[in-house]
């Protein structure tokens, strides 16, 4: 079975936000692959959206991780669940920038995963979804 979660959190420091990205990545990457989670990170200065993929075990070990580091605050799952496959096979973790005009309390769980299917649609590798248009908001590079 395949568990999706995907939550919601703010920056404490968004003036060095890219840096924590970098940091991010790196420690997502490796850790990512070994467990078999994937995903994708969408970010700006005011918020971090995050779809994590994989067993159920694997996904609750990788967001207790997550949701205890300091870097972020207000982390809050918006969808938690099985699914019938992944959405993000392709990646141990994709980042992109998110517009800093998106507001996702005003998006519901479907909206944010559209707005993250965008998002990983942009970066090259990542096949796309049927269905699908884009999402409001989503910055291209």
């Amino acid at each position: 079975m395949i568990e999706r979660l995907i939550y919601t959190s703010r920056p404490v420091d968004p003036g060095s936000l890219e840096a924590v990205v970098a940091a991010v990545r790196q420690a997502a990457l490796s850790h990512n692959a070994a467990c078999h989670v994937t995903g994708v990170l969408a970010y700006n200065a005011c918020w971090f959206l995050q779809a994590l993929e994989g067993a159920p075990d694997d996904v609750a070990r990788t967001f207790a991780g997550i949701a205890a580091d300091r870097r972020h605050t207000g982390v809050q799952v918006v969808f938690r669940g099985p699914v019938s496959g992944r959405m993000f096979p392709d990646w141990s973790m994709a980042f992109a920038a998110l517009d800093d005009a998106v507001d996702l309390d005003a998006l519901d769980a479907r909206g944010m995963l559209r707005l993250l299917i965008d998002a990983a649609q942009s970066c090259d590798g990542v096949r796309a979804i049927p269905g699908y248009g884009p999402a409001p908001g989503f910055a291209r590079a």
